[in-house]
């Protein structure tokens, strides 16, 4: 995590430098992940939980400048071979270049890919803006979510201004801000024996009552966030997401 930090307000020059930069931070992030997961599973302090997360954030939109500077490289390599003056360091500097899916394919990425980061790097306003929200809520920024993002706005009605749009997806992240600290706040009851007791001793019938028409209703509701998140990932797994 360090040597990523490190590197945030300057990445590196040349197109293997960021894509080597990339591909280890995506491990690197899988890592992070985990281990967010298992303080999850343990229940460690808050704390911990929270800097793990904020870790993730930095860490994926570090990634995502990564991305985008690798599609402004990318729209610059000719789609064809042939002979090519620059991107050499070759003295003569007329050596044949690969073609642009040869290229990206050596440095570790697909045609689909390539294209993803081109379109990351055509919309830099919306990437900012992503990063942005992202900070807001505390959440990691993804490209796929930017890429839905992009997708979205393209499809918009030309009648709909671009300020209705973007107040939209306002609303979604204060939504997603919502749920966020709502399901986080469950992670923090224990719900055993010594919190209960602690209850008992202010808690009353008809508080109770209350507590249990607001626990069923949030029964409710949890599991229908629960089978949505399962859905989620089920078609995010069909479809190979990477971050």
């Amino acid at each position: 995590m360090n040597e990523l930090t490190t590197l945030e307000k300057q990445l590196p020059n040349t197109i293997e430098d960021v894509a080597k930069f990339a591909l280890i931070g995506v491990e690197k992030l899988k890592s992070l992940k985990a281990e967010i997961r298992a303080i999850q599973k343990i229940q460690l302090a808050k704390e911990v939980y929270d800097q793990k997360l904020e870790e993730q954030r930095l860490l994926s939109e570090l990634i995502l400048d990564a991305y985008v500077k690798l599609g402004e490289f990318s729209k610059h390599i000719p789609k064809q071979s042939g002979l090519r003056s620059d991107l050499t360091s070759y003295p003569c500097g007329n050596e044949v270049k690969k073609t642009k899916e040869q290229t990206m394919k050596d440095l570790g990425f697909s045609k689909k890919q390539t294209y993803e980061f081109e379109t990351l790097a055509d919309n830099k306003e919306i990437v900012e803006q992503a990063k942005q929200k992202a900070k807001e809520v505390g959440e990691p920024v993804t490209k796929n979510r930017i890429l839905d993002f992009v997708s979205k706005k393209t499809q918009t009605p030309s009648v709909q201004k671009k300020d209705d749009f973007y107040s939209y997806m306002d609303e979604c992240g204060k939504v997603t801000k919502k749920y966020h600290k709502a399901i986080g706040a469950f992670m923090y009851i224990n719900a055993d024996e010594k919190e209960f007791k602690m209850l008992s001793e202010v808690i009353t019938a008809q508080t109770a009552e209350t507590y249990l028409h607001e626990t069923e209703d949030s029964i409710s509701k949890l599991l229908r966030i629960q089978n949505y998140m399962k859905e989620v990932i089920h078609n995010g797994k069909n479809k190979n997401i990477r971050t």
